[in-house]
């Protein structure tokens, strides 16, 4: 059994969760669907930003640029909506949601979205990851740990509930 977010599955700590879970109660499906929705409102934040947040900040032109073509400069990762649409609206048709009692896959399959997550070496588009995983941030980025704590909470929760 597995979470996979984008692309990875380095979720140590929700695998070895998972699994102990996996031994109690066998139809996880309502607990995963309960984490992606979770997700995807939590994505909704890259929504708000007003600056570059974490990213690094658009060059002077690009800025230029964008508001010259009638785009608003901020949220870096907006331009059409597409993208972030795709991880902020679970029925999207570029959402990737694949949910069952033994896995939960959420992403995107909007095709230009691997330039931005991808860590690789590159000349033109900066680095900027939109699915926060330990892969991406880093263990202790506080959105991956806000997301994690949450998981477990909504886990805990199910457990209390199937108990019952």
């Amino acid at each position: 059994m597995q979470v996979m977010v984008g692309e990875t599955s380095d979720f140590e700590e929700l695998d070895r969760y998972i699994a102990k879970l996996e031994k109690k109660i066998k139809h996880l499906k309502p607990v995963f669907l309960a984490m992606a929705s979770w997700w995807y409102k939590n994505n909704m934040q890259l929504l708000k930003l007003k600056g570059p947040g974490q990213y690094q900040d658009l060059a002077p032109t690009t800025k230029a640029d964008k508001e010259r073509k009638g785009f608003s400069v901020y949220p870096i990762l907006k331009r059409t909506g597409r993208l972030l649409n795709s991880i902020t609206q679970q029925g999207h048709s570029d959402t990737v949601c694949i949910i069952s009692d033994t896995e939960m896959i959420v992403g995107t399959k909007v095709p230009y979205g691997i330039y931005h997550q991808s860590s690789l070496p590159r000349k033109k588009i900066p680095y900027r990851p939109f699915i926060f995983n330990q892969a991406t941030v880093g263990r202790d980025n506080g959105w991956v740990k806000r997301q994690t704590d949450a998981w477990v909470r909504i886990m805990e929760q199910h457990i209390e509930r199937s108990v019952k």
